[in-house]
């Protein structure tokens, strides 16, 4: 409803359009809407069309000669992003690779209804009309390209995942790679490797704080309010804590866990809410029945997630490992430190059926039959390997005991680890099996 709140805004901006695109479009990319609102009333004219038409005073003058300029001409500006990628629409040669490459870029940057061999040269809305060519070669190029050394693989990537990148101002993004490489001494390749993962990750911004908390190194605890006066002496000592700050100190000096691996594999965890995530820790020590902080920092971070999963998703997940495998605090626990992932599958579209198909009788594979486990048998299984619910049911677990019923062999009298053996191992100890004997 906020959204629809500055549909006249939205038209204002990309011109007249039907209320039903701009209602669809609203729908279906809200958060890129945003920031086309947002960023467009910050840098639509940033770009003068001429001298002395830099100020605010002269926004329609510069937004209608912006709308003639050669860097709002939008397939101007797509031709030479696809140039910047080394794909280049014009060649007769081009694999067909190359040429899906463009399609996609086309669907994700250009306007859904227009043909991109008959493009109007208009500021329609879409990422490329607002953002000056200006902008988009300094991303690619100084930033992607010379200070990342990004290939232009990955640059494509980037933009396929994250086309809404492209309206962000190249001065904030550098501050962003700035922070990442200088303050939380990263490498070149671990933000290069945050960025495939979570383009976005760019667009946050590191130096903003939560509440306007401010805190005191001397006392070692966090104060309230907001001290504007820099030469003023109760001020002395103190500085404003930023959020990702907070984060980093809470992965590296509460959990005692190497925060650089942690954000590199999930560049997410900056957007959490710094102020919650020791309430969150102790939730996820009673709950999850950990002894101890040590058990924490292993099972966070062997499983980051942990920390923005819901608090109903993780009860639910302990919940059912309770009362479907019947384990106790103590074993749940061992199950937790052993293999947190467990915690990242769903109850009812996978911990259940994988359950449901080891403890089920009777019958042919065809039939429906399960591998008929009691539920004791299947809790020492579990116990033995936590992982192996994790694997696939129909692209491991069933067709592996299909073969064991094929050659005769009982699923009971099968090594625990069996599920955990690569395709090829488990061939070998399938025919050397075959070869000596099998009962049934």
């Amino acid at each position: 409803q906020d959204h629809y709140y500055h549909i006249k805004n939205i038209t204002s901006i990309v011109g007249p359009m039907h209320r039903r695109n701009i209602e669809a479009m609203i729908c279906k990319h809200p958060k890129l809407m945003a920031d086309i609102l947002l960023h467009q009333y910050q840098h639509q004219y940033q770009y003068p069309s001429g001298p002395g038409n830099n100020s605010r005073d002269n926004k329609a003058t510069s937004n209608t000669n912006n709308n003639n300029n050669e860097s709002y001409n939008l397939r101007s500006v797509f031709d030479q992003l696809l140039m910047d990628l080394n794909l280049s629409p014009s060649s007769t040669s081009i694999s067909s690779t190359s040429q899906k490459k463009i399609e996609q870029l086309e669907q994700k940057l250009l306007p859904p209804s227009s043909v991109s061999s008959t493009l109007p040269s208009s500021t329609r809305t879409t990422i490329l009309s607002k953002m000056n060519r200006k902008n988009i070669r300094t991303i690619i190029f100084q930033i992607f390209k010379s200070s990342l050394q990004m290939s232009n693989e990955d640059l494509y990537k980037v933009i396929i995942k994250a086309p809404q990148l492209l309206l962000y101002s190249s001065y904030n993004i550098q501050q962003s790679v700035s922070y990442l490489q200088n303050e939380l001494q990263l490498t070149t390749e671990d933000v290069r490797r945050m960025i495939l993962i979570r383009p976005m990750v760019l667009a946050h911004d590191f130096h903003s704080t939560e509440d306007g908390d401010d805190y005191n190194y001397g006392e070692g605890n966090k104060t309230k309010g907001r001290d504007k006066a820099i030469g003023d002496v109760e001020a002395k000592g103190r500085r404003k804590k930023n959020k990702a700050d907070q984060i980093i100190d809470f992965l590296s000096n509460d959990l005692k866990i190497d925060y650089k691996k942690v954000i590199v594999r999930y560049p997410q965890l900056f957007e959490l809410k710094a102020g919650g995530l020791m309430e969150k820790a102790q939730f996820l020590l009673e709950t999850m029945k950990l002894h101890r902080w040590n058990d924490l920092s292993f099972t966070v971070s062997a499983f980051p997630p942990l920390l923005w999963l819901s608090e109903t998703n993780i009860e639910q997940k302990v919940h059912f490992l309770s009362t479907e495998l019947e384990l106790d605090d103590h074993e749940i626990r061992d199950v937790l430190v052993t293999y947190p992932q467990i915690m990242g599958l769903s109850v009812e579209q996978n911990l259940r059926h994988k359950v449901d198909y080891f403890i089920r009788e009777g019958g042919t594979a065809e039939e429906g039959a399960g591998a008929g486990l009691s539920r004791q048998e299947l809790k020492e299984l579990f116990l033995y390997q936590p992982a192996l619910l994790a694997y696939s049911l129909e692209n491991r677990i069933k067709p592996r005991l299909r073969s064991l019923e094929e050659n005769y062999i009982s699923f009971c009298y099968a090594p625990p680890y069996l599920m955990s053996l690569s395709e090829s191992k488990f061939d070998q100890w399938l025919e050397m099996q075959k070869s000596t004997w099998s009962i049934r």
